[in-house]
């Protein structure tokens, strides 16, 4: 272990450690966050949360969990992202920490240079405190020792050997816990700006088309999925109310680190649309394919969702799950098919929450123009598409949601339907969240 310590003028110190590694792999250990909660913190701590958008403006936040039990919640942003070069980012201290004793230091900018050396690499790094007063109470507290310590960490795991830096990692799953006190269960994979995936009608993190598109979207995204309520893992406290699913993907953003983008589809489209009314965390919105009916081109639905309402009310989830099925169009030999396959059993798991899609949407399937006021103070940015495949009263709807919207785009995506196929989605996706559109 080569290692120099110095101080930097009266407000910043400098480490430099020469790692055992070329400067590509240094570099990624520095930015993957499933590979920095390997080594990030000091000796014996765990990482149980760690965010980081590794982009100019990009958010990160990384939460340290001493032995103790002591919770210590670290952010900031990017100032500079060059590859294998250099990263700066800015850290905003949490001013709930107990030994600030109310009285928070200012922000701090830590600045990582990468120095290739053959198959080594030389790392310079450097904090800048905003004071000097500052630089010697964090001194006092430990500050260069900790980051001294995270090194040696760090070495270790490169020692571990590539085994580390398999790309196949699993996604995590936790539970968050809803204002209701509602168990979420909730899972995460990837890297980038988080990104919560909302589905629509009987469809879960085991089931629907959300969790092949999180794998598509994960190299450029940390992607959270949940099941909603009533559904796979998570909980069901009656009773039921369109505002607890709001909260519930409230308490998925928390645990993204407060702010996200947010992806919809079908009903799950127009819930996200009702929590970025509400949640300001919400930094841009995507939805595909919300089931609006404004004009004559198809039946409306009340009778439908009542008639849902009272199979689900009798415990005859089968036939609240044919009554939705035939509902969205799905052709009846198709429906007696499916009652012969395994699927139907986990279908039948979940309709008790069909009621659930008929609360969020049912009061725009009413064959009425949407009215442009409720989302007047929506600002953030909106992708509303739809397939070119798809029958003309969902088209019709779409476009219309998109011309009632502050702030939307509207893309039709040729040969798509409401059979989401992640290939032809990803790359929309990825280009309007990342600023592209």
């Amino acid at each position: 272990m080569n290692e120099s310590v110095q101080d930097t003028a009266d407000r910043g110190f400098a480490i430099e450690r020469v790692f055992a590694a070329p400067v590509a792999r240094v570099f990624r250990l520095w930015t993957d966050p499933r590979l920095v909660a390997q080594w990030w913190g000091i000796r014996d701590c765990t990482i149980p949360h760690c965010v980081l958008d590794v982009r100019v403006g990009g958010r990160w936040r990384i939460d340290m969990l001493t032995a103790s039990g002591a919770l210590y919640r670290n952010q900031g942003s990017y100032l500079e992202v060059v590859k294998n070069v250099r990263l700066s980012y800015c850290d905003e201290p949490d001013p709930e920490i107990r030994e600030w004793a109310g009285n928070p230091p200012g922000r701090s900018r830590h600045t990582v240079t990468f120095t290739p050396d053959g198959m080594r690499t030389h790392v310079h790094f450097e904090v800048t405190l905003a004071s000097a007063a500052d630089r010697e109470r964090l001194l006092a507290l430990g500050m260069r020792g900790g980051w001294m310590q995270s090194f040696d960490r760090l070495e270790q795991v490169i020692e571990r050997g590539p085994t580390m830096l398999a790309e196949n990692v699993k996604p995590t799953t936790q539970a968050v816990l809803s204002r209701d006190g509602t168990p979420i269960a909730c899972e995460r994979r990837g890297q980038g700006h988080p990104l919560i995936l909302v589905d629509g009608a009987l469809c879960s993190r085991t089931m629907g088309p959300s969790g092949p598109l999180a794998k598509a979207l994960a190299d450029n995204f940390t992607v959270f999925r949940y099941d909603r309520r009533g559904r796979g893992d998570s909980g069901d406290t009656a009773p039921y109310a369109v505002e607890r699913e709001v909260d519930d993907i409230e308490a998925v953003l928390r645990a993204a680190g407060g702010e996200a983008y947010v992806w919809g589809m079908s009903s799950g489209a127009m819930l996200a649309l009702m929590a970025a009314t509400r949640l300001p965390g919400i930094k841009k919105l995507a939805l595909y394919e919300a089931p609006l009916i404004v004009d004559d081109s198809r039946t409306t639905t009340q009778a439908d969702w009542a008639t849902i309402e009272t199979a689900v009310a009798e415990g005859r989830r089968g036939d609240a799950v044919s009554a939705f099925l035939k509902s969205v169009g799905m052709p009846r030999l198709l429906i007696a098919f499916m009652k012969l396959m395994p699927i139907w059993r986990r279908l039948k798991a979940m309709a008790h929450t069909l009621p659930h899609d008929g609360a969020i949407v049912g009061g725009d399937q009413l064959g009425k123009p949407l009215d442009p006021a409720r989302w007047a103070s929506l600002r953030v940015p909106v992708l509303v598409s739809d397939g070119g495949k798809s029958p003309p009263w969902m088209r019709h709807g779409n476009k219309a949601l998109a011309n009632a919207l502050p702030n939307a785009g509207y893309q039709t995506l040729p040969g798509q339907n409401h059979m989401l196929r992640p290939a032809a989605h990803a790359p929309v996706l990825t280009a309007f969240f990342n600023g592209q559109d």
